[in-house]
């Protein structure tokens, strides 16, 4: 077996040729070539692939004619990590991960760290921290590692580093490749109200904490989702006020449909916001806004007066 490289034909300069023997079962010789990575890190791989070649002569009968060299394509890869940030109701669970791209094989080591320090998987799912690893998908090259944030940590924003070894990428121990990755948080505050049916009502449901602005649904209390401009009602998202990071979404509904409504008790809809900064992230739980209806009402008093007769 002879291998080329770009029509030169390879002999040294960081190469091993291992001719290989013949299986008996499959009757195959696999023939291989192991180039050294500083041979590697010199060639030009701006273009993505290097075409290497071989071709064989038989050593049985020696007369016969070498074959014609054929194509072998080594594609390169960059490794990359791409953070998956987070944004969610506080005080309730969060998922944060790092996509790690370019890869042949599964990553060699996986860890995370916060601004305490490395953090460890905990045993209670509910109370400690959780790391997946992942697996190495062969389609798309890649690993995504996986950090469970438990409800009762999440409690403001935060910082997250994923910490990734690679020796494929020369990522080891003392040089592994990070990245950071967000988790924020935000709160929900509806506010609840007195109203009447004779007129349109608006309902206020305050998102906190927030920057960017979310995207806020409603549901009424049967759960039943509301759409904007149908059944009479009109949904404003709002904007966030750069002062009190406050976004204020409110939900009108006309008269008509108030009037519709069995109003003797109080009346719920609800409210709940996901990011749209960080579109990954799941949808908050849904907060009840509570509606009491007055009833106009007419008292009267009745005054009784004693007439005292003066002596005369």
């Amino acid at each position: 077996k002879q291998w080329y490289q770009r029509r030169v034909a390879i002999t040294a300069g960081g190469y091993t040729i291992t001719p290989g023997a013949v299986d008996g079962t499959t009757n195959i010789q696999e023939s291989s070539l192991t180039i050294d990575a500083a041979t590697l890190k010199a060639l030009d791989t701006s273009s993505g692939s290097v075409i290497w070649k071989c071709a064989a002569k038989s050593l049985q009968y020696a007369d016969s004619e070498q074959s014609e060299y054929q194509d072998l394509t080594v594609t390169f890869l960059t490794l990359a990590v791409e953070a998956k940030d987070s944004e969610v109701l506080k005080n309730t669970v969060a998922t944060i991960s790092c996509v790690v791209t370019g890869l042949t094989k599964g990553l060699d080591a996986v860890g995370w760290k916060n601004s305490d320090g490395s953090i460890t998987h905990g045993s209670d799912a509910s109370a400690d921290y959780q790391i997946e690893e992942g697996s190495y998908i062969i389609g798309s090259k890649s690993q995504t590692t996986v950090l469970t944030i438990p409800a009762a940590k999440n409690t403001g924003d935060a910082l997250y580093t994923c910490v990734i070894q690679s020796v494929e990428h020369g990522k080891t121990s003392g040089s592994e490749e990070e990245k950071t990755v967000n988790s924020n948080v935000f709160t929900i505050t509806p506010v609840d109200m007195s109203a009447t049916t004779a007129v349109d009502q608006t309902l206020v449901c305050n998102i906190g904490d927030v920057t960017t602005a979310v995207t806020v649904s409603w549901t009424s209390g049967d759960d039943t989702p509301i759409t904007d401009g149908q059944g009479g009602y009109t949904i404003t998202p709002g904007a966030v006020d750069g002062t009190t990071n406050i976004q204020e979404s409110s939900l009108t509904i006309d008269a008509a449909t108030l009037q519709g409504l069995t109003t003797t008790s109080p009346v719920i809809w609800k409210c709940a916001a996901k990011s749209s900064q960080y579109p990954d992230s799941e949808k908050s739980e849904y907060k009840d806004l509570t509606v009491t209806f007055l009833t106009l009402g007419l008292f009267f008093r009745s005054v009784c007066m004693e007439i005292e007769k003066k002596p005369r």
